[in-house]
């Protein structure tokens, strides 16, 4: 299993990528759509961590318009430091499991990323992030 982190931030993405290393999950880091657009349809590719702005594109119309027509079982969280609740519902109806804003747990997005869709209780895939 290979978790995208699609994270134009290096030191966020870097910690995300630790992070999931320390639960024995494999990464790959993006930091542009256009990286996004060729890396998320590798077949390794099980799960994808997006940031809402990325600088050449916007992680909600990927979402919609090209990832979810290519890869709608992937397990998609979107991460962000300025999203609203219109940004959170557009993300519910597209299919993600997660709306976090930065700063959030760290395990929290792992725990989104990892544990199965019916295992999860509750609303906890529109949960805002935490502090750690």
């Amino acid at each position: 299993m290979t978790i995208l982190i699609a994270e134009d931030n290096v030191l966020l993405a870097k910690s995300i990528a630790r992070r999931f290393k320390q639960c024995g999950i494999a990464t790959e880091t993006v930091g542009t759509a256009a990286a996004l657009r060729i890396a998320f349809r590798r077949p390794a590719i099980r799960a994808l961590c997006l940031d809402l702005q990325l600088p050449d594109g916007n992680g909600l119309n990927l979402l919609e318009h090209e990832i979810r027509k290519h890869r709608n079982d992937i397990p998609v969280v979107i991460i962000t430091g300025t999203g609203t609740d219109e940004d959170r519902l557009r993300a519910e109806r597209n299919g993600a499991r997660g709306f976090l804003i930065k700063p959030f747990a760290l395990q929290q997005l792992v725990d989104l990323l990892t544990v199965p869709a019916n295992d999860q209780p509750g609303d906890l895939n529109l949960k805002r992030g935490i502090l750690p």
